[in-house]
C-alpha cells in the first residue's frame, strides 16, 4: 500500500484516499494551551497565598520626657580659715599671797569647702591644724616661783568652725576657739581661759555673753553674699576682748583677769565645676 503524498490522507476500505483534516488537528491544540493557562495560574495563585507577608513596618514616634529635669549644678568655693590669737591670764589669791599667770599665743588654719543648697549653704570641713602654739605660766607663793610651758602644760586649744549661716545682711561664720583652765598652778582656783569666738557663737563662750567684753574691733564675721557671687573674697576680721573681776570663794577672794586679741582671714575661692563626691 502506498501513501499519499503530502495532503493526501490514508485509503480507506473502499480503496479511495481520504484528505488530511487540518481543523480537527487544531482543537485539540487550543484546548491544551487553554487548559495549561488554567493550571499556570492556579499555581501561581498557589504561591502567592503561601507566601508569608511582607514585614510591616514600624515607625517609633518620640514621646515626651517624663524624666525630671536635672537640677542645675549649685556653685560652690573653696574655703580657707587662719585665725591667730594671743592673749595673758591671771589669778590672785589674798588668802595665801599668791599670783599666777601667764601668757599665749596660736595659729590655727582651717580648710574647707562651703556649698550653695538652695536657699541655704553647706559648709563641708576637710582639715584644721594648730600650726602655732606657746604657752608660758608663772606662779609665785610662799617666795618661790614656779615657771610651765606648753610640754607641762599639755593642754592645747581647739578650734571648732561650726557652720555657716544665711541671714538679711550677709553670711554669718560661727566658730569658736575652745581654751582650757588656767593657771594650772592655781589648782582648785584655776577658771576657763576664754579664747576667740565669732558673734555668731559668743553667746556660748564662757560664762557670760563673750560680746560685751569685746573693747574694739568686731567679732562679727559676715560675708557678703552678692559679692561672694561675682568672685573671691578675701577678708579680715580683728578684735580684742578683757573681762576681769573678784570672784568670792569659800576660803576667800579671788581675782581673775583674761584678754586676747584674734585677728580672723576668711579666703572663698570659686571650686572647679564639678565638685567630687563627699563620702
Amino acid at each position: 500500500m502506498k501513501f499519499a503524498g503530502k495532503g493526501q490522507g490514508q485509503p480507506l476500505g473502499n480503496g479511495r484516499p481520504q484528505r488530511y483534516n487540518k481543523t480537527v488537528m487544531r482543537l485539540p491544540l487550543k484546548k491544551f494551551m487553554g487548559a495549561a493557562a488554567l493550571i499556570a495560574s492556579a499555581i501561581f495563585a498557589a504561591i502567592a497565598a503561601s507566601s508569608a507577608p511582607p514585614p510591616a513596618i514600624s515607625v517609633s514616634l518620640p514621646l515626651a520626657s517624663t524624666a525630671p529635669a536635672q537640677k542645675a549644678e549649685q556653685p560652690w568655693w573653696e574655703m580657707k580659715i587662719t585665725v591667730e590669737g594671743q592673749g595673758e591670764y591671771e589669778a590672785r589669791l589674798d588668802s595665801r599671797l599668791a599670783r599666777y599667770s601667764g601668757s599665749f599665743a596660736f595659729t590655727f588654719v582651717w580648710s574647707g569647702t562651703l556649698r550653695k543648697d538652695d536657699q541655704d549653704y553647706l559648709l563641708v570641713h576637710n582639715t584644721c591644724d594648730l600650726t602655732a602654739w606657746r604657752i608660758e605660766e608663772r606662779g609665785s607663793a610662799d617666795d618661790a616661783i614656779t615657771t610651765l610651758t606648753a610640754a607641762d602644760i599639755g593642754d592645747k586649744p581647739e578650734l571648732k568652725v561650726n557652720y555657716v549661716l544665711r541671714k538679711e545682711d550677709g553670711l554669718h561664720i560661727a566658730l569658736e576657739v575652745a581654751g582650757f583652765d588656767v593657771p594650772k598652778l592655781a589648782g582648785a582656783d584655776a577658771f576657763p581661759l576664754v579664747l576667740p569666738a565669732s558673734a555668731e557663737r559668743g553667746s556660748a563662750a564662757g560664762s557670760r555673753k563673750y560680746e560685751l567684753s569685746v573693747k574694739s574691733g568686731s567679732n562679727k564675721m559676715v560675708i557678703d553674699e552678692e559679692r561672694l557671687a561675682r568672685g573671691p573674697v578675701d577678708q579680715a576680721f580683728a578684735w580684742t576682748w578683757k573681762n576681769q573681776g573678784w570672784v568670792q570663794k569659800q576660803d576667800g577672794n579671788v581675782f581673775q583677769s583674761s584678754s586676747h586679741e584674734a585677728r580672723v582671714r576668711v579666703v572663698l575661692t570659686p571650686g572647679r565645676r564639678h565638685l567630687p563626691s563627699v563620702n
